[in-house]
């Protein structure tokens, strides 16, 4: 867990650094969704002082608009924007590949 812990801290850490925020910014946003939090406790997290509930790094993620998974350091570090794109992009090039293919099949036919 300790693992878990360290990518936590430094992931949130270099996320609210990314994004410009303050640590009271991220204090009052997670207020805003029921914690009791206070830029203190921001402070104590990112040093290690205090842990992190898991509805807490839900909502940790949710206001710093990134998935969980890049919070904890388990997936790449896209956004959901980032990652739609990427799924677009992708099922784009597949689409015309498919289209490619079954013209060429077409005309091998005719």
């Amino acid at each position: 867990m300790k693992g878990i812990r360290d990518a936590l801290r430094a992931n949130l850490a270099r996320i609210v650094d990314r994004s410009g925020h303050s640590q009271d910014w991220v204090a009052k946003a997670m207020q805003e969704r029921g914690h009791k939090w206070h830029q203190t406790t921001v402070y104590k997290v990112l040093n290690g002082r205090r842990k992190v509930e898991v509805t807490e790094a839900l909502d940790l993620a949710d206001v710093l608009g990134v998935t969980l998974g890049a919070l904890l350091g388990r997936q790449p570090q896209d956004t959901a924007s980032e990652y739609r794109k990427g799924y677009t992009d992708g099922h784009n090039a597949a689409t015309s590949e498919l289209v490619a293919f079954l013209a060429k099949q077409i005309g091998e036919g005719a």
